[in-house]
């Protein structure tokens, strides 16, 4: 994507077709801005504005809210725009198995416009990323095996009890068939290759296993699997017993805690995907190094048993993947109500991405449902917020209805943002300002600070401010079509030097903030402080890459 100069995107956003209630109300959302009230306001909410500058809102669009026409393309645009989201991620796979782009390598409906690149052309446009949705190992939604799987029927992911359709209908793609794995692997590097596109978002990296009401159907027993696997091990899978749900979820499982032939079985087809995503991510970085890898990686919302739910019953060894530079990204598809679930959930996924980082921090941009309730999405939000999270995912626009769009726009997008992995360091500068910003409105009798109070930390950030400056204005230099342009040049010790500068201020914050009652403001600053030494880090892990 190309930027002007120094220009900052600062938004990316998304919605369609209702057609005619949509154009009434972007026509009419001027009107419903509120006025501007001169308002004294609490020091709470000014803390409130910290980390808000720099967030990741992404807008869904599954394939069935794909708009038809450009007209269509412009109110998702139109509205994505009123929401202040800043990346759309965009579903490339229709539930019957074809593609709705036109594809060189899969199959797709003839004569379509080609609806992703018109859909690239405006969001850029508008500063909007656009980032392709892909089911990585799924083939087919509706109960058939789709056009890829009916002519090569030998690369489906089959069950334990025979058969290629899971229970709820869906086809897959054995991880393990060579020709499939290339199959696959083609398409997505043509996406890399062909389209302007902000990122990958991989999602459905894992087997198919089902418990329906804890009968176990496990995959896959594919006549290549089984004899790769009794080739490796000796064994055949269809003579393993298959562990119960909770033998493979329950509470402190391990992979030592399953039977020794079981573990073998695990290992080899975690190994699977991970020998893919290891080969996908050297042929995508071979283009476009700079690319950012988005990871779907799936939450035990019912179990409560995150990693071993994903690992042990799903062959989703994701710690793994980050651990071998993979992973710029999580989405964790975190669909529910109840706030405490949600909580758990992601702060489960961040404690362990946390243990397993090697290079550098991967951000966290979990996935909220959409309900009904527009103010369970607004509180939501605000609960991630409150735990440093620092974007989210809203699935899908097809679920928006106006009071979403509206709830959205007057609370917590009200104001732009810059989307944080996009070019760390200038994100970590802006996160700086704001925090200089609120400093100095902070500083008014009426907040109870006094500027006197505050004036040692203002004085201790601007070096720090200074230091981002420099860098931040490497994202300016010429680049080509196709650079997302995340690297600077900076060195490890200029980095370092930045972190030392962070963490010198917190100390200071500390020291100033000492007494209960500045409670907020020292726990306010040094959540963002965090978050500016996140993404530091993060982008110092962007530039050590080959």
């Amino acid at each position: 994507m190309e930027d002007s100069a120094c220009t900052e995107r600062l938004s990316r956003p998304c919605v369609s077709g209702r057609v005619l209630a949509m154009v009434l109300f972007v026509l009419a959302a001027p009107l419903l801005v509120r006025p501007a009230h001169a308002v004294d306001p609490s020091t709470q909410e000014i803390l409130d504005r910290l980390g808000t500058s720099v967030e990741a809102r992404i807008l869904t669009l599954s394939t069935h809210d794909m708009p038809e026409s450009a007209f269509e393309m412009d109110m998702v645009i139109g509205v994505a725009k009123y929401i202040n989201a800043n990346m759309i991620f965009v579903e490339v796979l229709n539930d019957d198995g074809y593609m709705n782009y036109p594809s060189k390598v899969w199959p797709h409906r003839e004569g379509e416009n080609d609806r992703l690149q018109m859909l690239i052309d405006r969001a850029h446009a508008q500063g909007i990323q656009v980032v392709p949705w892909i089911k990585t190992f799924f083939a087919a939604a509706n109960g058939q095996l789709g056009p890829v799987l009916e002519q090569r029927p030998e690369w489906a992911a089959v069950g334990s009890d025979g058969n290629i359709l899971t229970s709820y209908g869906l086809a897959w793609f054995n991880p393990a068939h060579p020709e499939a794995r290339k199959f696959i692997q083609r398409a997505i590097l043509e996406l890399v290759t062909d389209y302007d596109i902000d990122g990958l978002q991989l999602d459905y990296i894992r087997y198919p296993n089902t418990y329906p009401e804890h009968i176990p159907t496990v995959y896959s027993y594919d006549d290549y699997s089984r004899r790769a696997f009794q080739k490796a091990t000796g064994l055949d899978p269809i003579d393993l017993p298959t562990p119960t749900f909770p033998q493979l979820t329950g509470a402190g499982v391990t992979l030592e805690s399953l039977p020794p032939e079981w573990q073998s079985w695990t290992i080899w087809r975690e190994n699977q995907i991970h020998s893919f995503l290891d080969e996908l991510t050297q042929q995508v970085r071979a283009v476009r190094p700079d690319l950012p890898l988005f990871f779907g990686v799936i939450p035990a919302l019912w179990s409560g048993t995150t990693y071993p739910y994903a690992r042990f019953l799903l062959n989703q060894h994701w710690t793994a993947w980050i651990e071998a530079g993979y992973v710029d990204g999580l989405t964790p598809p975190s669909y529910t109500e109840e706030d405490v679930v949600l909580i758990r959930e992601v702060s489960n996924i961040r404690d362990l991405a946390r243990t397993t980082e090697a290079d550098g921090p991967v951000v966290i941009y979990p996935s909220l449902m959409v309900y009904p309730d527009p103010n369970t999405l607004v509180r939501q939000i605000e609960l991630l917020r409150q735990m440093g999270i620092p974007g989210f995912r809203l699935f899908t626009y097809g679920r928006m209805s106006l009071q979403h769009l509206q709830a959205l726009h007057e609370g917590p997008f009200a104001e732009p943002a810059l989307v944080p992995h996009d070019k760390p360091f200038m994100s970590a500068l802006r996160l700086v300002e704001e925090l200089q910003e609120v400093l100095y409105a902070l500083g008014g009798e009426s907040n109870g600070l006094h500027f006197e109070t505050l004036e040692p930390l203002l004085m201790a950030v601007q070096p720090l401010r200074e230091r981002l400056e420099s860098v931040a204005g490497a994202y300016c230099e010429p680049a080509g079509m196709y650079d997302v342009r995340r690297k600077t040049g900076i060195s490890r010790e200029a980095a370092e030097e930045m972190l030392e500068l962070a963490a010198t201020l917190a100390e200071t914050t500390r020291r100033l903030f000492d007494s209960p009652a500045d409670e907020a403001v020292r726990d306010g600053v040094l959540r963002s402080l965090r978050y500016v030494q996140s993404l530091i880090e993060y982008g110092m892990m962007v530039e050590m890459r080959p």
